[in-house]
Order: C-alpha cells, then sequence, then structure tokens
C-alpha cells in the first residue's frame, strides 16, 4: 500500500526556508519507511498478517522461540 503525501507547491522563485521544510519533511518520511535489507524489530507492535478470507491474526513468538496465531 503506497502512501501519498501531497507536499507543498513551490514558491515562484527560490526559497531556502521552503526547501528546507520540504526536505525535513522527506527526510521524516524516509526514516519512517521500510527499507528492503534491513531487520525489522517489534516490540510494542503487533504483526497482523490478514488470511484471503478477511480474517485477521496476530503473529506471536515465544522465548523459545515458537510461533503460533491468535485470531484478532
Amino acid at each position: 500500500m503506497k502512501r501519498v503525501v501531497a507536499l507543498p507547491s513551490p514558491p515562484m522563485s527560490y526559497d531556502l526556508s521552503h526547501f528546507n521544510d520540504v526536505y525535513r519533511q522527506i527526510e521524516a518520511l524516509d526514516t519512517a519507511s521500510l527499507k528492503s535489507g534491513t531487520d525489522i524489530e517489534f516490540k510494542d507492535n503487533r504483526l497482523i498478517l490478514v488470511s484471503p478470507n478477511g480474517t485477521k491474526y496476530k503473529i506471536k513468538v515465544s522465548d523459545a522461540g515458537a510461533l503460533s496465531t491468535e485470531v484478532v
């Protein structure tokens, strides 16, 4: 699912503060996005998978590394 973000329209002439604002927005979005080739850890958040029939399952892992699911 793509997230569409509307950046502000550029001013008619170059404006450093406008450029800095846009740059900060892009940098914040990049920091929050998932990257391929990197590890993803969930500590307080849940990983929810949806089956073809629409049932939602929470993935759980025990201290021994055993995986299980729970309907949510």
